[in-house]
C-alpha cells in the first residue's frame, strides 16, 4: 500500500504495522481492544520482522499506533484489498447481495450523551458472507441512505442483484439499478405507508402465482414461512414509483412458536423486486433471495460476540473506520478458508499455528 505520510520522523512502514495488526486479529480469539492488540503486536514484532524479511528496528508505541491508523487512507486500502483478494471485483449476473448498515457502537461517546456514532455500510454475498465495504457515516439512520444512493449512482452498469431492508426501499435507489440492469429485492414497512397498504391489498384479495413453504426448527422456536409471490402492476401504484421497473410483490407469512411455552406470534413481511417470476425457478430464486437476506444480517453478530469489534473503544472517526475495515478484511479472510463457517475454531486454529495464519494473507 503507498504509504503518503510525511516522511519527515517517519518511523514505522505503513504495510508492516497495518500487516501486524491484521495478524493479531485474525489470531486472537479473545475479545479484542486497541491496547490488547498493540500489546501481541509488540510481543510478536520479531515473528513479523522474519515473516516479511522487513527489517523493522522499532518496536511501535501505543501512541504511534493510533497515529498510524489516523493517517491511513480508509477508502483506497479497501479498494486494494478487495483488488488483491478479488472480493466482490466483478459483478456477476444473478449473484445475489445483501446491503446492509452496523453501527460501530465503540466509537459512541455515552459519556457525552451521544446516542449514535460511526457506522459501516456493506454489500454482502448471498452465497459465501464475503463483504465489500461501501462506505461509512456517522451519526443519523437516514445517513446511511445517501451512501447506498451515491455508491449506486458511481456503478455505470449493475449486472448482480441486491436485496434491501425498507430503509433503502425508495424511488430514487430502484430506479437507479433499474435502469443500469440491476435487480433489487426490497422491503416494504410504513416508511412506504401507500405502497405497503397496495401490497398487502394485493395479498389479501389476489391470487398468487407461487407458494414455497419453509420449516426452521432453532433458538427455542419453530418458524414455518409460507412465501407467496404476485405479478404487480406499477401502474396501480403512486405515480413517484413510475420507473422503479416493480413487477412482482412477495408475502412471507411467518408463524413462530416458541417450544417453551408455546407462545405464537405472526407477520407479513412484503417486499418488492423488479424481477419477473416467470416461471417457478424465478419464483425460487426470489423466495431464496429473501431468505438469505435475513441470513447474512448474522454477519453483523459475527462482528460483535465473536469477533469482538464492538470492544474497540475509540473516539476517533478515521481510526475507527480503519479498525472497522481491518476486521472486515480479516473475517473475508477466515470466511475465504473456512468451509465450515465456523470463525471461532479458525481463529483458534490460526493462533496455535502462525503458519496456517500466514497463508491466509495470500491470494491463492
Amino acid at each position: 500500500m503507498l504509504d503518503s505520510r510525511d516522511k519527515r520522523g517517519q518511523r514505522h512502514n505503513l504495510a508492516f504495522a497495518l500487516t501486524s495488526f491484521l495478524m493479531v486479529v485474525l489470531r486472537t480469539t479473545d475479545h479484542l481492544d486497541l491496547s490488547c492488540i498493540h500489546r501481541r503486536m509488540v510481543k510478536e514484532h520479531d515473528l513479523m520482522v522474519k515473516d516479511t524479511a522487513y527489517k523493522a528496528l522499532h518496536r511501535i508505541s501505543y501512541v504511534q499506533l493510533g497515529r498510524v491508523l489516523d493517517s491511513i487512507d480508509y477508502e483506497a486500502f479497501n479498494r486494494l484489498n478487495d483488488a488483491y483478494f478479488e472480493v466482490n471485483l466483478e459483478q456477476i449476473a444473478d449473484d445475489w447481495y445483501a446491503v446492509d448498515g452496523k453501527e460501530l457502537r465503540g466509537n459512541i461517546d455515552g459519556v457525552s450523551g451521544e446516542k449514535r456514532g460511526e457506522n459501516i455500510v456493506k454489500s454482502v454475498s448471498h452465497e459465501d458472507f464475503s463483504s465489500q465495504v461501501i462506505g461509512f457515516y456517522h451519526g443519523a439512520k437516514d445517513s446511511e441512505k445517501t451512501v447506498v444512493q451515491d455508491y449506486f449512482t458511481r456503478q455505470e452498469s449493475i449486472e448482480s442483484a441486491y436485496s434491501f431492508d425498507a430503509l433503502h426501499t425508495c424511488p430514487q435507489l430502484l430506479e437507479s439499478i433499474d435502469s443500469k440492469g440491476g435487480i433489487y429485492l426490497a422491503q416494504v414497512k410504513n416508511n412506504q405507508k401507500l405502497l405497503l397498504e397496495e401490497c398487502i391489498h394485493m395479498v389479501q384479495h389476489s391470487p398468487f402465482d407461487y407458494d414455497f413453504e419453509q420449516i426452521e426448527k432453532a433458538h427455542g422456536r419453530i418458524e414455518i414461512r409460507r412465501t407467496a409471490i404476485y405479478p404487480l402492476d406499477v401502474d396501480y401504484l403512486d405515480e413517484r414509483w413510475k420507473n422503479s421497473g416493480i413487477q412482482t410483490l412477495i408475502a412471507v407469512h411467518r408463524q413462530r412458536t416458541s417450544v417453551k411455552n408455546s407462545k405464537f406470534s405472526q407477520e407479513v413481511p412484503c417486499l418488492v423486486s423488479n424481477k419477473i417470476a416467470s416461471n417457478e425457478l424465478i419464483g425460487l430464486e426470489l423466495f431464496a433471495g429473501v431468505s438469505n437476506h435475513w441470513s447474512v444480517e448474522s454477519d453483523n453478530y459475527v462482528k460483535d460476540v465473536t469477533m469482538g469489534e464492538d470492544y474497540i473503544r475509540c473516539k476517533y472517526s478515521s481510526r475507527i473506520r480503519v479498525i472497522a475495515s481491518v476486521f472486515n478484511l480479516a473475517l473475508n479472510l477466515i470466511r475465504k478458508k473456512n468451509i465450515t463457517n465456523n470463525i471461532r475454531l479458525v481463529r483458534e486454529d490460526f493462533n496455535s499455528d502462525r503458519q496456517k495464519a500466514k497463508n491466509c494473507l495470500s491470494r491463492s
